[in-house]
């Protein structure tokens, strides 16, 4: 199991039908979604499933569609999302150790 105590940025490839099949693969990602201290950078299947749409309206999430046409300028999209967590988590630990002094 994933550890909450630690602000952490998690990247899956997939969150298909395959791994949807697996009760505590999808424990595990909701627990990740319900979590304030987690960024997850995750492809999700389309199709309709609970666990999937708990996933899409949670208030953490920010869905972008891949397409042909956008797929090149997504990664800068990605890139940036992704810098701006890093940079959000180490703002965090900084708070964090001035207040352990």
């Amino acid at each position: 199991m994933i550890s909450k105590h630690k602000d952490k940025i998690i990247i899956l490839d997939e969150i298909g039908p395959m791994q949807l099949k697996s009760a505590k693969f999808k424990h595990a990602i909701l627990d990740l979604v319900r979590t304030r201290n987690c960024t997850l950078f995750a492809t999700i299947n389309i199709e309709d499933d609970p666990t999937l749409n708990e996933i899409r309206h949670s208030i953490n999430t920010e869905i972008l569609e891949i397409s042909k046409r956008n797929r090149d300028e997504l990664l800068s999209t990605l890139k940036e999302e992704l810098l701006a967590s890093i940079k959000l988590y180490d703002i965090l630990d900084q708070k964090t150790k001035k207040g352990d002094n």
